[in-house]
């Protein structure tokens, strides 16, 4: 086929190729350069990415907030709080101002490494313990802790500081025992 201005095809050209190929037997030799190609290219992009190998252990507030168990708000919220204490020239105090600076800021996102999201939950006051266990106390502790204030007349500070236990604890048990009594 030929165009109107009397040049061939597009799909003429390649049928021409094509048969040349196949018949200087170049094929098979052909694919193996074609491999041997792309095996040096592969090996110099590796190569060139070695250095930033540690791209692979970035993470961002999603998978912070997972590799924490911290929602991703509160993340966030500490690395903003940090961020503006740093800019004040502030000390870091509290939860947000043991948070470290991102590792790379890419497009104004920050990115950490999960080495230095571990350093800095281990860091954080009061984080990292998991949840606070509720403390029970024995059925025969609390009654004498509610005749002591009730029927003795002792103060409740008095009473939870010589037992060891809080004062507010106390007084709802107090309050239950009260409500117990004023209902029977």
């Amino acid at each position: 086929m030929v165009t109107s201005d009397g040049r061939p095809t597009c799909a003429d050209l390649v049928d021409v190729v094509r048969e040349a190929w196949q018949a200087s037997g170049l094929d098979e030799q052909g694919k193996r350069t074609l491999k041997a190609w792309q095996a040096a290219r592969m090996k110099r992009a590796r190569a060139a990415l070695a250095p930033y190998r540690w791209l692979d252990d970035l993470a961002d507030y999603a998978r912070v907030a997972e590799f924490t168990g911290l929602q991703q708000g509160v993340i966030r919220h500490y690395h903003l709080r940090a961020r503006g204490r740093r800019q004040r020239g502030e000390e870091g105090r509290g939860a947000w101002g043991a948070w470290p600076e991102p590792d790379l800021d890419l497009n104004r996102r920050p990115l950490w490494k999960l080495s230095t999201v571990v350093i800095a939950r281990a860091e954080m006051p009061g984080k990292g313990s998991g949840p606070k266990k509720r403390r029970s106390y024995p059925a025969d502790m609390r009654l004498d802790a509610v005749d002591r204030v009730l029927g003795q007349g002792q103060p409740v500070m008095q009473v939870a500081r010589e037992l060891g236990i809080p004062q507010t604890t106390l007084f709802g048990w107090v309050a239950r025992a009260r409500a117990a009594s004023a209902s029977s």
